[in-house]
């Protein structure tokens, strides 16, 4: 699959939602209501017309309509998804730029970073940052600068050779988290 990048069909939709944006504080609330709305009965119709349905027997015309009604639902849903990413496009930051703007209006000085974090910092780590402090920890519990020369020196097939506790754990969290790194394309993570 090629992905085209038309930079200037990107910087007229971004300076049209910038422009609708700050025209109207609140349209940006309503289109991540609709979105949320729009995603539910996403998840509803998938549910109920292709989880629950049994479509052993359909029609292919029928098979096509579903195909089709899900591929226009997943466009509308792409097309909603992507309005934050392109009210933040290129160097141009609306969202944090915002928030500072109100947040310097509103709130006390001493407040402001308080506030900002609490806005802005996720109450919970991603599966991937989970994955990156789970992997720091391991190699706390093992580092020592001989543990270090020995995982240096060795590949990974040699390397349980002198450190088995250490590839265990690591296959261990290697299989807990293969597919942090996979997203579309594989190979899954693994230990190596």
């Amino acid at each position: 699959i090629h992905y085209l990048y038309d930079k200037a069909a990107w910087d007229r939709t971004h300076e049209a939602a910038v422009a609708k944006a700050e025209a109207d504080f609140r349209w940006l609330g309503r289109v991540m209501k609709e979105t949320m709305q729009f995603g539910k009965e996403t998840i509803a119709w998938t549910q109920k017309h292709l989880c629950d349905a049994n479509l052993r027997n359909a029609a292919p015309a029928k098979l096509i309509a579903l195909l089709e009604g899900f591929a226009e639902r997943q466009r509308t849903l792409y097309a909603y998804g992507v309005l934050l990413p392109v009210l933040d496009f290129g160097n141009y930051s609306f969202v944090e730029r915002n928030l500072k703007d109100i947040l310097s209006r509103k709130v006390a000085k001493h407040d402001t970073a308080r506030y900002y974090h609490i806005l802005t910092e996720p109450r919970y780590f991603s599966f991937a940052q989970e994955q990156e402090v789970a992997l720091l920890k391991l190699m706390a519990k093992y580092y020592s600068l001989k543990w270090r020369r020995a995982v240096l020196a060795r590949d990974y097939g040699r390397l349980h050779d002198v450190e088995p506790a250490f590839c265990a754990a690591l296959r261990k969290h290697a299989k807990k988290y293969a597919w942090v790194y996979y997203v579309y394309m594989g190979p899954a993570f693994g230990p190596e």
